[in-house]
């Protein structure tokens, strides 16, 4: 199974790409669903994803999460997460803003990650 975490403005993959991994039985997940537990749960994802394998593109606050979910809510035996970046980014309060704000991991998630 495979999760597109693509961020706080979520964007389909392109209609080829999608045709791909249908083809090769791999859903594409709604993201609103696959970072909201709740929403994780009542859609039957996490009973599907049961102790199965994950791989998350997407190595930032939202694929974390999306992985947390897996982790958490559905028991999958493994998860790995892949991004752009070489490391994950945590957010950092800084006096006039936060540093990473749109990138890094934060709360329970930054938490999580660092487990």
């Amino acid at each position: 199974n495979v999760l597109l975490c693509t961020g706080a403005a979520p964007r389909l993959p392109s209609p080829a790409l999608t045709a791909r991994l249908a083809a090769a039985g791999i859903p594409v997940l709604d993201h609103d669903t696959v970072v909201t537990p709740a929403a994780f749960e009542a859609d039957g994802l996490a009973r599907r994803l049961r102790g199965s394998r994950l791989a998350v593109v997407g190595g930032s606050h939202s694929g974390l999460l999306a992985a947390r979910n897996a982790v958490r809510l559905a028991g999958c035996e493994r998860v790995d997460v892949y991004g752009r970046g070489a490391a994950v980014k945590f957010a950092e309060e800084r006096p006039d803003y936060i540093k990473y704000d749109g990138t890094g991991l934060k709360g329970e998630v930054a938490a999580w990650a660092r487990e």
